[in-house]
């Protein structure tokens, strides 16, 4: 897997998010079911694009774990674009960090959740490396739908141990 470090000021995204169950794989499930609602002819792809208007083009899956605790297993996942058009639509700035991005080619979804394991088991360790908040990014280019060929990344902010 292709890595690169770099690093991103505090940036807000609108989108859609969505309460997840970490529970018996839910989410392995339930994220596929709402890229395909997102993807269709008009939809919250479409739209998001439309309004994408700040330093990160393209589509964001967005994990934000921040509210998990073990008596709490959920997670809220987004579907996003940085935008500064928060006026009427859910928003979440994500604060100033370093992140490590890795490079995923494949077919999604199952290129995406292969590539979170391989992050988490080699990537991160490899580099020396440790999440340092609580967000996982998925990100999509903005001609993701137009080339499925195109690469995708995970980005994980990141502390040097």
């Amino acid at each position: 897997m292709e890595s690169r470090l770099f690093k991103l000021h505090s940036f807000t995204v609108v989108g859609k998010r969505e309460q997840l169950d970490l529970v018996d794989g839910e989410h392995e499930q339930k994220i596929p079911e709402l890229w395909n609602l997102a993807k269709e002819p008009g939809g919250l792809v479409d739209l998001l694009l439309a309004i994408n208007n700040e330093n990160i083009e393209g589509i964001l899956g967005i994990s934000d774990i921040s509210n998990s605790s073990q008596e709490n297993l959920n997670f809220d996942y987004w579907i996003a674009v940085n935008s500064s058009h928060t006026e009427d639509l859910t928003h979440l700035t994500i604060p100033a960090a370093r992140w490590i991005s890795f490079e995923i080619d494949g077919v999604t979804p199952q290129s995406i959740q292969k590539g979170f394991s391989k992050v988490f088991e080699n990537g991160l360790k490899s580099h020396d490396l440790v999440a340092a908040l609580p967000y996982q990014i998925e990100y999509y280019p903005p001609n993701y739908l137009e080339n499925v060929n195109t690469l995708m990344e995970i980005w994980i902010p990141i502390e040097i141990i």
